[in-house]
């Protein structure tokens, strides 16, 4: 995951051409010099700091856009900032309410935080993201799993159904939220399986 999210902040701070003038950590240097350093700099080989930094400065050059949010939330949950980075991923929605990535990523922040549990802020989070972009199987199966969890498992099978009846048959999507349902039905103690990922469920 670390790979990937340098790659699009990476891309992020590239397209906005604001990149920071300086690191905190940093003895004083002229402006123009620390800038003129973390220009020549591959973001591969920024510190976690100079990330912070960096999209500190886009969301500071950049006020209405979700995006600089949103990626420090990323960043902030590899450093192992969790409850920052829920703050990072509001900021985010404070700016566009129907941003899908966000609110997944809220609701599975709750669910680490829970133990896997998928709590009702989560749910709500997911469902949000599911009724936005009913593309997003994973977030729509974790809601049915918040059913499943309370006990209300026929009603989280009818919740499964419907989203079953969305996805083409014998596709990569509905042949994984079965085995997901499957695997639940195995586990004596209703813990969650692990879904795949979006982006795997999208390719062909």
């Amino acid at each position: 995951m670390r790979d990937w999210l340098i790659i699009t902040i990476g891309a992020v701070i590239a397209i906005a051409g604001y990149l920071t003038t300086g690191d905190l950590g940093r003895s004083d240097n002229p402006i123009a010099k620390r800038h003129k350093i973390l220009m020549s700099k591959n973001v591969a080989d920024l510190s976690p700091n100079e990330i912070t930094v960096r999209l500190q400065k886009l969301i500071n050059d950049r006020p209405t856009d979700p995006e600089p949010h949103f990626f420090l939330g990323q960043h902030l949950v590899l450093m192992g900032q969790d409850d920052d980075a829920t703050q990072a991923y509001l900021a985010a929605l404070r700016r566009n309410p129907q941003h899908v990535s966000a609110l997944i990523a809220i609701g599975d922040l709750e669910m680490k935080k829970s133990g896997g549990q998928v709590t009702r802020s989560a749910a709500r989070a997911y469902q949000q993201a599911y009724n936005i972009d009913n593309k997003q199987i994973v977030a729509g199966f974790k809601v049915g799993l918040s059913l499943w969890q309370d006990k209300r498992k026929n009603e989280a099978i009818a919740y499964w159904d419907e989203i079953m009846k969305e996805l083409e048959p014998d596709s990569p999507a509905s042949k994984n939220l079965e085995a997901w349902i499957a695997q639940l039905n195995s586990n004596s103690d209703d813990s969650a399986p692990k879904p795949t990922s979006e982006q795997e469920l999208r390719k062909p």
